[in-house]
C-alpha cells in the first residue's frame, strides 16, 4: 500500500509548491492528488459541474462533500493502481466527513500515512495571494472577502479534521507556515523523507538526483 503525505492548510501557506518539490525530488514515484486541479479539470468539460459550482469557488466557498468525495475517491483508485511509492494530498480532508470517509474505505492508514498542519495568520496568506495575482502566479479569487472567507472556512474545520486523525491513529506534525515557504517544503519532504525512510528510493532512481534533493541532503551528488 502506497506512503501517505496529507498537507493541510489555509490558502496559500505552500501547499502546491511543496507537491512540486516532491515530484522533483523523488520523480513519478510520487503522486499528488490535488482536489483544486481536479475541480478544475472537471470545470473544464462538465457544463452543468462549472454552471453549478464555478460562483461558489470563486466567492471563497467549498464544494459539498457529497460532489468532493466520489471525485478524490475516483482518482485514489486510479492513483492506487500506479502502485506510486508516495501519494501527496493536497486539498482534500478538508471536513470530518472527508477524514470519516476515507479512514472507511482504508485509502489510508496509521502504519503509513502522516500529516502535516500548516499554520500562517490571515494576514501573511493574504500578502502571498495578492504578489501571486501581480506575479501571475495565481488567477481567479482576486478579492480579500474570497480569501478570508476561504481562510474562516478552513479555521472553522481544522479541529474536528485533526481530531478524527488523530482518533484514527494518524502521527500529525504541525508547521509554521509564516515562514519562508522553501523552508516549509523543505521541512515536509525532509521529514517525510526521514519519516519513510525514502533513501533506498532515491538511489534506485537511474537519473541524476536533482539539485534540490542534494542541497536537502537526501542524496549524494
Amino acid at each position: 500500500m502506497a506512503r501517505n503525505a496529507i498537507v493541510l492548510g489555509p490558502p496559500s501557506v505552500g501547499k502546491g509548491l511543496t507537491g512540486n518539490q516532491f515530484e522533483k525530488i523523488y520523480g513519478d514515484i510520487v503522486h499528488p492528488i490535488c482536489v483544486g486541479e481536479l475541480i478544475r479539470k472537471r470545470m473544464s468539460v462538465d457544463d452543468a459541474f462549472r454552471n453549478k459550482n464555478y460562483e461558489l469557488t470563486t466567492n471563497g466557498y467549498l464544494i459539498s462533500d457529497e460532489e468532493v468525495i466520489p471525485m478524490v475517491g475516483t482518482k485514489w483508485l486510479k492513483t492506487r493502481k500506479m502502485s506510486p511509492e508516495l501519494i501527496y494530498w493536497d486539498g482534500h480532508f478538508r471536513t470530518k466527513r472527508q477524514v470519516d470517509d476515507a479512514h472507511r474505505k482504508k485509502m489510508y492508514i496509521k502504519e503509513e500515512t502522516i500529516c502535516f498542519i500548516l499554520t500562517a495568520d490571515e494576514k501573511t496568506c493574504q500578502k502571498r495571494e495578492d504578489h501571486g495575482l501581480q506575479t501571475g502566479h495565481r488567477s481567479g479569487r482576486t478579492d480579500n472577502k474570497s480569501l478570508s472567507r476561504r481562510y474562516a472556512i478552513y479555521m472553522e474545520n481544522i479541529s474536528s479534521v485533526v481530531e478524527s486523525f488523530r482518533l484514527n491513529g494518524i502521527k500529525i506534525f504541525n508547521v509554521d507556515a509564516n515562514q519562508l515557504l522553501d523552508l516549509v517544503a523543505s521541512y515536509v519532504i525532509q521529514t517525510t523523507h526521514k519519516e519513510f525512510d525514502l533513501s533506498s528510493v532515491i538511489q534506485s532512481q537511474t537519473k541524476k538526483p536533482s539539485p534540490y534533493a542534494i542541497f536537502l541532503g537526501l542524496s549524494a551528488a
